[in-house]
């Protein structure tokens, strides 16, 4: 709940810029209309006759216009504000824009369970973390519910006053006993304090946070760098400290760097330098696409402590084709020196030599397990600091955007998957169950199961 005594932030989130627009006391209270935290459902519907509800959460939202007019980028400033309620109450007010940007109000993040970091470091080619060596499993986690109302929701749900999410998984994250998760959206100028808290669990049996940095680039801006570079250092400026914070990493999406490989791999080392100089506690990861990338831009990467290697499927991209773990190793060891990790390995649940889809989904989630089991067995034999799987939830939302509960996208031809084919929806942990307006739940599905026995 806000409280009365607490300030309240405004951001716009920009793809290249988070500037505050707004800065304020705040009470609690809508000044037009006086309605407040603590109210009923009823009184806010009174206030607000034209108020909508948003999908798949016990909220209301309505336009409101705060007369902020046109904005210097040709944005019409018009928001919604959204009330969450709370056993028929409001629990918390804040607003949404009418755009893909962002804003919200913000009432604090909590602090940081622990002041003294944890410290990783390698030795031997592998990593340590505060002197111990362990091998990171765990996946990467990025949580949107079924049919998410993105307005009602910000695209990182793991900062700030989104809590409900995150708690909803984490127990079941580390009751599977993976020691690492990987965000997959994370705003680099917010606090992730409530997350990381509950990651950490006050250092009983912690599940580590490898921090991403994941932003578009310009290349074409002059000041792309520089700008760059800032917005890494924040990140890492903001939670260095915390003791579930692990490692840095940075991120590239497939078409970003197209034509701009050098200069790529210049900046990822020049933020690993800066992250160096700010925190001497952590590694630095970067991802890279395969064995011809590393052996193209190792020498431009010194300052890199890890590589993230992208897999997919079963297989690790070779040079120019796809190796199996212990070819990919074998070939690996010749050009770094670099502990490794694969990222974003596993397969779908989705087996396509079946006559239907309800035969392809019951046997598709076997065939996953087992294959990922196999997977595990085969990273022991090899010379990799860990492995990050590539969901931790089935992407029900990804049929091109759409909402749709029960079906998969088309499958597309693979060579890497055990069926020749891959869908894009099914890759995760555990699967999305549509629950109304409040949070969906979460089956664990066979693969959860088979890598919980196997870390056992």
């Amino acid at each position: 709940m806000l409280s009365e005594d607490k300030k309240v932030y405004l951001h716009f989130a920009y793809a290249d810029l988070t500037e505050i627009v707004m800065f304020k006391n705040y009470t609690g209270e809508i000044n037009e209309t006086g309605i407040k935290i603590g109210d009923s459902k009823a009184d806010f519907q009174n206030a607000y006759p034209d108020a909508e509800k948003c999908p798949n959460m016990d909220s209301l939202m309505v336009p409101i216009d705060f007369g902020w007019g046109i904005d210097y980028r040709g944005h019409d400033e018009k928001a919604k504000l959204i009330a969450d309620f709370k056993d028929g109450k409001i629990d918390r007010i804040r607003m949404d824009v009418y755009s893909t940007d962002d804003c919200t109000y913000y009432d604090g993040p909590e602090s940081a369970q622990s002041i003294t970091p944890t410290k990783t470091t390698i030795k031997n080619g592998k990593i340590q973390v505060d002197g111990e060596p362990v091998f990171l499993v765990g996946p990467e986690y990025s949580p949107v519910d079924v049919c998410n109302c993105f307005g009602c929701y910000p695209s990182d749900q793991l900062r700030d006053y989104y809590s409900a999410v995150p708690e909803r998984d984490i127990d079941n994250i580390s009751e599977m006993g993976v020691n690492v998760v990987m965000p997959g959206t994370w705003d680099f100028d917010r606090n992730h304090n409530d997350f990381l808290n509950m990651c950490f669990n006050e250092g009983n049996d912690p599940i580590y946070v490898i921090a991403p940095h994941r932003t578009y680039i310009d290349f074409s801006n002059p000041s792309y760098l520089e700008d760059k570079i800032t917005d890494f250092a924040s990140n890492v400026e903001n939670h260095k400290d915390h003791p579930a914070v692990i490692m840095w990493s940075l991120h590239k999406e497939d078409g970003w760097i197209d034509g701009h490989e050098e200069e790529w791999y210049t900046l990822v080392n020049e933020c690993a330098k800066k992250a160096h100089e700010l925190d001497p506690n952590h590694l630095v990861a970067a991802q890279i696409g395969g064995l011809d990338e590393i052996s193209s831009y190792e020498s431009l990467c010194l300052d890199v402590d890890v590589w993230l290697v992208e897999g997919k499927g079963m297989a690790m991209r070779g040079y120019g084709d796809y190796l199996s773990i212990g070819e990919f190793n074998s070939e690996y060891e010749k050009i770094s020196d670099k502990p490794m990790i694969p990222y974003n390995m596993g397969i779908d649940d989705y087996d396509a030599s079946q006559p239907n889809e309800a035969l392809s989904k019951s046997q598709g989630e076997i065939i996953q397990a087992d294959k990922t089991v196999e997977l595990l067995n085969d990273m022991k034999s090899t010379s990799s600091a860990g492995l990050i799987l590539s969901g931790y939830q089935d992407k029900l939302y990804a049929d091109g955007g759409l909402c749709d509960k029960t079906s998969y996208c088309d499958p597309v031809p693979s060579n890497v998957s055990p069926d020749g084919c891959y869908s894009a929806e099914g890759t995760g942990l555990v699967e999305p169950q549509d629950n109304g307006e409040a949070l969906d739940t979460m089956r664990l599905k066979p693969i959860y199961n088979a890598i919980k026995n196997f870390l056992k």
